[in-house]
């Protein structure tokens, strides 16, 4: 699923990103839901409200980049190859910047070793391949 200006998409898990599902993409008992407009890089979620973080383009993700169990914000850039993390849902600068992929890449994040902590990866549509960190 490519960028698109002003569309709204669903984030329950990055897998609806990849499988394209549709901006109503239902969360599992106990998941963060949170609507990002790829546009304007404007995030809304519920009891936390509306902020910005990100440029119209970018890739959105939500994970639980620290293991404290909340899961934040992040973006894929596939402009530059940057994924930018943060450790909270509102407007500021990334807690962690990453280069990690090529333009064709998709986002992808989870807990891969059991740790506690979701990590990043992409998704290479042209290889059918996953890089995951």
């Amino acid at each position: 699923m490519g960028p698109r200006r002003g569309l709204v998409v669903a984030i329950a898990l990055i897998a609806s990103v990849l499988a394209g599902s549709s901006p109503a993409a239902a969360a599992p008992n106990g998941a963060q839901v949170a609507f990002f407009d790829v546009g304007r890089g404007l995030w809304s979620m519920e009891g936390i409200g509306d902020f910005y973080y990100g440029v119209p383009g970018d890739l959105p993700m939500l994970c639980d980049w620290n293991g404290n169990g909340t899961d934040t914000v992040g973006l894929y850039r596939s402009s530059s190859g940057f994924l930018y993390l943060r450790n909270q849902n509102n407007f500021g600068v990334a807690d962690t910047s990453i280069f990690f992929g090529i333009p064709e890449d998709l986002p992808v994040c989870g807990d891969w070793n059991g740790d506690g902590k979701d990590t990043i990866g992409v998704y290479r549509p042209s290889t059918a391949t996953f890089y995951l960190r």
